[in-house]
């Protein structure tokens, strides 16, 4: 029996002395999950802009990382919307919203995350760095709704691309 089928869903992390409620358990694998996905849209993107085949596309998109899938997303998008100013300030709106979630993820998945001692329905997540100055760390109260939020505007932003690449890609009206 896996552990999902054995355990009740609000113990998980307790069983794998985790020290975060599963409420933010599932809001931080919810991060990651939706960055694969924005992973995937740009992927399918980058194919139907440079007009690869779909085996084609997939074996050299599957590789690629983040900064790489961005990178060549951008140069394509900027091919296709030269001269387009409504569609390349929608673009930019777009990938900006993109950028910001990819760092969001980038904090939720390489912070420290703990249960605030004084208050256990808070969640706080602490980023340790080195710095010139020394040592420092960033402790943040975090909150579902929090991440929620991101998910959300992530998701939106998604939706927004795959329609705009859809209009670039559409034939304008009288054309063949």
């Amino acid at each position: 029996m896996t552990v999902s089928q054995s355990m009740p869903p609000s113990q998980f992390g307790m069983q794998h002395a985790i020290p975060v409620s599963d409420d933010i358990l599932t809001a931080i694998g919810a991060t990651v999950v939706c960055h694969s996905f924005v992973e995937g849209v740009l992927g399918i993107g980058i194919i139907r802009l440079s007009g690869l085949s779909p085996d084609i596309g997939l074996t050299m998109v599957s590789t690629m990382s983040f900064r790489a899938l961005t990178d060549a997303f951008h140069g394509l998008m900027m091919k296709h919307v030269a001269g387009h100013d409504q569609h390349k300030r929608r673009y930019l709106d777009i990938m900006k919203a993109i950028r910001g979630f990819e760092q969001f993820r980038n904090q939720v998945s390489h912070s420290l995350w703990q249960t605030n001692v004084s208050d256990p329905q808070q969640t706080i997540r602490v980023k340790a760095r080195t710095t010139r100055q020394g040592f420092d760390e960033v402790m943040e109260i975090v909150t579902i709704e929090k991440i929620s939020a991101e998910i959300v505007k992530a998701q939106t932003a998604l939706t927004d691309l795959e329609i705009l690449v859809a209009e670039i890609l559409m034939p304008a009206a009288g054309e063949s």
